[in-house]
């Protein structure tokens, strides 16, 4: 049996999110670069040929990721990155012109979760976040929460008022990054310090803690 993704999984994934910033360091993921490289061997498992990613899953289902050149928006090429220690899914990059947006596909059954970004977990992985600093449209974040075989969305925020980088997990419950001014807002010869905040998450929801800037 196979199944092909190509247009319907376009709908499903397109988050217009800059790539600046990118890490290729994919350890700090949880992405096992080696088991990767022992899956890319088995040639059975894992083929990308004539612009088509194809990964066959255990229960044989091989699994099509059509990749669509284009100079518009439309355009993706499929890379196959590795396994997430935490889901153990397949993860799977799909460049767009001028950012990236990732699929989780699951290894059993095939079931893809779209992401703008790649999960940095909390200590527990109770919680995962995706970040991406200042581009185009600014710094972002959005904060999921991990159930039994998926995860669900329970914040988003973009930093508008003031920009971030260097975002961690203090613990399960507490993101602690870094504020500072955009640049357009700095007058000259004015200091523009990076202040530590932090983003406090409960039960289903999270709360900015505004900076003191």
């Amino acid at each position: 049996m196979r199944k092909t993704i190509g247009l319907t999984l376009i709908v499903l994934v397109y988050i217009s999110v800059p790539i600046y910033g990118f890490s290729n360091d994919l350890s700090i993921y949880n992405i096992n670069v080696n088991e990767t490289e022992k899956i890319k061997l088995l040639k059975w498992v894992l083929t990308r040929e004539n612009g088509v990613l194809t990964i066959r899953l255990k229960n044989g289902v091989r699994i099509d990721f059509v990749d669509v050149r284009s100079d518009g928006e439309r355009a993706r090429i499929h890379k196959f990155l590795g396994i997430d220690e935490v889901t153990n899914n397949y993860v799977i990059e799909i460049e767009h012109l001028e950012w990236k947006t990732y699929v989780q596909l699951d290894p059993y059954d095939g079931r893809t979760q779209a992401l703008p970004g790649l999960p940095i977990y909390s200590p527990s992985n109770l919680r995962f976040f995706c970040f991406e600093p200042s581009g185009m449209d600014g710094a972002w974040i959005k904060v999921y929460q991990i159930n039994e075989k998926s995860h669900s969305e329970i914040f988003s925020f973009g930093f508008q008022d003031w920009d971030a980088d260097n975002p961690e997990w203090i613990d399960d419950d507490t993101i602690s990054y870094n504020a500072f001014k955009y640049k357009h807002r700095v007058k000259p010869g004015e200091k523009n310090p990076r202040i530590q905040s932090n983003i406090k998450c409960g039960k289903n929801r999270c709360e900015v803690r505004t900076p003191d800037l």
